[in-house]
C-alpha cells in the first residue's frame, strides 16, 4: 500500500508541473494496438467501457469486477480506405475466488501502403504487421477495491524496420458506491528500449484516470476520462487529453447503445447479451480513417460442467439460472432420465412461461414418461399415500390439505392421470366458499378491521391455496400492519402453522410413513416448540422407525414376539408378557392371537396384584 501512495504522488506532481489543454503532439507506436483490441471501449470515445476482455490493455483491475466466469472474447475491425486495415483480437479470461487472469492477442495487418523514392516515384507496394501479446492480473484487496498489472510483448514488423518491446502496467480501479466507480491505470510504466529510426526510444508512459457515473437506477452510465503523457523516460511532450463516453440500456441488457467523443471524432456502438453471448458493433471513425468494429464474447460458464465450471463464489443472474437449469434437463433428456428432465423444464417455465424450447422438451419428456414404467417402488408408495391422504382430507372437508396431497401426487407423477382433474374439481366445488369468504375479507379490510381481513383470506385459502386474489390482498395487508401487529399475527399463524404439520404428521403416522411423519411433527415443533402432542409422537414415529428399520416390524416379527410373551405368560411373568403382545400386535395389527393373549395377560395381572392393592 506504502508504494501505491507513493506512485500517486510522484504522479501528480509530475501533472501539477505539465501544461494543461495542450494539444498532443504525438503518441507511441503500440498505442493503436492496446486500444483497439475493444470495440466497446472505442465506442465509448476511449473511455471506460469495462465489459469485454480487450479491455484487459487498459484495465484488468476494472475488468476482473465484470467477469462472471471463464469466457473467451473475439475481435475483428476492419477499415473501408485505399489501404487494406484490419484488426484481430482474441482474448481469454478465468476467475478465482479472488484473483482474475487474463491472456490475449492482437494482430494489425495494413496491406496496399504505397513505398515511394526521394523523387516522388512510386516503387512498390508493402505491408505491415503488428503482433501483441499480453498476460494481466487483477486482485481484489477490498471489497471495492481491486488492483491488476499488465505484462505486454509488442513485435512490429515495417518495411524497413523492426522492432519487438516489452512493457508493463499497473491498474486499480475503486467502486466505493453502486453509483460511482474510478479507473486508474499506468500504461509502460516499465519498458524495453526500442529502435526504427535510428534512435532508441521508450514508449511514452499513459496515466489515465476514468471516473463513471451511474444514473437512472442503473439504465445509464457515463464516464470521463483524463489522459496524459509523462516524461519518465524521455523529454517528450506530456499534453493531456479529455474524453467523455455514456452508456445507455434501452432493454435490459438485450439492447445498449454507447456514444463518445475522444477530442476529435464522435464515435457510436450498439450492444446486445442474449444467455452466454455478447455482442457489440462500433463505428469508430479517426482522422486518418472511418473503422468499423465487431466483438463477441462467449461465457463458457453459462453452460456449466467439465473445466469450466463457475467458481463458487460468483453469483449467477436470473438468466444464467435459465439457461443453466434448461441445459441440466436437456442432458438428463438425452441420458433418458426423463424424469429429472420434465422437472428442469417445468422450472424453467414456472420462471419463464415463453421459454418455447423448454415447453417443447417438457412436452417430449412427458410422452417418454407416459409410455415408460419409470416409476419405482418407493415412488409408487409415496403416490398412494398422497393419494389415500387426499381422500381422507376431502372426506374432513379440509380441501386445501387435500389440494396440496394431489399437488404432491402430480410431483411424483407428471403423467398421473387423477390428480389435476382432482384438484380442478375440488377448486370448482370450493369456489362459491372461496368467493364468499375473500368477499369477507375485503370487508372488514374496508371498515379498517386488518386481523379480521386477514384471517378471512386465510381461510379462503385453506381451502383453495392457489387462489391468487386472496393470496395478493393477504401480502398486502401484511405490510400495513404495525409492529406489534404483526407480532402478534406472526406468533398466531406460527400456531397455526404448527398445528396443520402435526395434523398431516398424525396422518402420515396413520399411514405407517414413519419417515414422513418424523418430517411433519419437527416442523411442527419448529413453529411451535411447546407442541406436547407433538414432541410425543415424534417419539413415537422415531421408535417405530427405528423399530422398521431392525426388522421388528411385520408378521415375522409380530410371530417372534407373541412367542415371547407366551413364554413370559408361562412363567408367570404377565407383566412383561403384555409388553411384548403390545409389541407383537404394533408389529401386526392383525394379529388376532396377540390380542387375545393381551387381554388373559391383563385379567392374570390383576388376579396377581389384587391382594397386595387390597392390603
Amino acid at each position: 500500500m506504502k508504494n501505491i501512495l507513493f506512485i500517486i504522488t510522484f504522479l501528480s506532481f509530475s501533472l501539477i508541473t505539465n501544461r494543461i489543454f495542450a494539444n498532443r503532439a504525438g503518441t507511441g507506436p503500440t498505442d493503436k494496438l492496446e486500444e483497439n483490441a475493444s470495440v466497446s471501449y472505442l465506442s465509448s470515445g476511449k473511455t471506460g467501457r469495462y465489459d469485454e476482455i480487450g479491455t484487459m490493455f487498459i484495465s484488468p483491475a476494472a475488468l476482473s469486477s465484470a467477469i462472471r466466469g471463464r469466457t473467451w472474447s473475439f475481435g475483428f475491425q476492419s477499415a473501408p480506405a485505399d489501404f487494406a486495415s484490419n484488426f484481430f483480437f482474441l482474448g481469454y479470461a478465468w476467475p478465482t475466488e479472488k484473483h482474475t487472469f487474463f491472456m490475449g492477442i492482437a494482430l494489425l495487418n495494413t496491406s496496399g501502403l504505397e513505398k515511394y523514392n526521394a523523387a516522388g516515384e512510386f516503387e512498390s507496394e508493402f505491408s505491415t504487421n503488428e503482433v501483441l501479446v499480453g498476460f494481466s492480473h487483477a486482485t481484489q484487496i477490498l471489497p471495492n477495491l481491486r488492483i491488476g498489472e499488465t505484462l505486454k510483448i509488442f513485435y512490429l514488423g515495417y518495411n524497413v524496420a523492426q522492432a519487438t518491446i516489452v512493457s508493463a502496467d499497473a491498474h486499480l480501479f475503486w467502486n466505493p458506491f453502486s453509483f460511482f466507480q474510478l479507473s486508474f491505470s499506468l500504461t509502460n510504466l516499465f519498458s524495453t528500449p526500442y529502435n526504427l529510426a535510428n534512435t532508441q526510444e521508450f514508449l511514452p508512459v499513459h496515466l489515465k484516470l476514468t471516473p463513471g457515473i451511474v444514473l437512472l437506477k442503473n439504465k445509464m452510465i457515463l464516464y470521463y476520462t483524463f489522459d496524459s503523457l509523462l516524461p519518465l523516460y524521455a523529454d517528450v511532450a506530456d499534453p493531456i487529453e479529455h474524453r467523455v463516453g455514456v452508456e445507455t440500456f434501452i432493454w435490459k441488457n438485450y439492447l445498449r447503445v454507447s456514444f463518445g467523443y475522444d477530442g476529435e471524432n464522435f464515435t457510436s456502438g450498439i450492444a446486445s447479451t442474449i444467455s452466454q453471448y455478447n455482442l457489440h458493433f462500433g463505428y469508430l471513425p479517426t482522422s486518418v480513417e472511418d473503422r468499423f468494429g465487431l466483438s463477441l464474447t462467449f461465457n463458457l460458464d453459462a453452460i456449466g460442467g467439465g473445466p469450466f465450471g463457475r467458481p463458487k463464489h460468483l453469483p449467477r443472474t436470473d438468466l444464467e439460472e435459465e439457461l443453466l437449469t434448461f441445459y441440466k434437463g436437456l442432458e438428463a433428456y438425452n441420458s433418458g432420465k426423463y424424469k429429472e428432465a420434465y422437472d428442469d423444464f417445468d422450472k424453467v417455465l414456472q420462471e419463464n412461461p415463453d421459454h418455447k424450447l423448454a415447453k417443447e422438451y417438457r412436452e417430449r419428456a412427458l410422452l417418454h414418461l407416459r409410455t415408460s414404467k419409470w416409476l419405482d417402488d418407493e415412488q409408487r408408495r409415496l403416490i398412494k399415500l398422497h393419494k389415500d391422504l387426499a381422500k381422507e382430507y376431502e372426506e374432513k372437508e379440509n380441501y386445501g390439505e387435500a389440494i396440496s396431497e394431489w399437488r404432491m401426487v402430480l410431483k411424483l407423477d407428471p403423467t398421473d392421470s387423477e390428480a389435476q382433474p382432482n384438484i380442478d374439481r375440488i377448486k370448482k366445488l370450493v369456489d362459491k366458499k372461496v368467493k364468499a369468504l375473500h368477499a369477507k375479507g375485503l370487508k372488514f379490510y374496508a371498515a379498517n378491521d386488518k386481523l379480521n381481513a386477514i384471517n378471512a383470506f386465510s381461510e379462503a385459502l385453506k381451502l383453495n391455496p392457489e387462489y391468487e386474489p386472496s393470496k395478493k390482498w393477504l401480502v398486502k395487508i401484511k405490510q400495513e400492519l404495525t409492529l406489534a401487529e404483526r407480532a402478534e399475527r406472526e406468533r398466531i399463524e406460527r400456531l397455526q402453522k404448527a398445528e396443520v404439520y402435526y395434523n398431516r404428521g398424525l396422518s402420515y403416522y396413520g399411514n405407517k410413513s414413519f419417515e414422513e411423519a418424523i418430517q411433519q411433527f419437527e416442523l411442527a415443533l419448529k413453529f411451535n416448540p411447546d407442541h406436547e402432542n407433538a414432541k410425543r409422537y415424534l417419539k413415537l414415529a422415531k421408535e417405530e422407525l427405528e423399530a422398521e428399520r431392525k426388522g421388528l416390524r411385520g408378521k415375522e416379527a409380530s410371530y417372534v414376539l407373541y412367542q415371547k410373551g407366551l413364554k413370559n405368560y408361562r412363567d408367570g411373568q404377565y407383566f412383561r408378557a403384555m409388553q411384548d403382545f403390545r409389541n407383537a400386535i404394533r408389529a401386526y395389527e392383525k394379529n388376532q392371537k396377540a390380542k387375545n393373549m393381551l387381554k388373559k395377560a391383563r385379567k392374570k395381572l390383576n388376579a396377581q396384584t389384587a391382594p397386595l392393592l387390597a392390603a
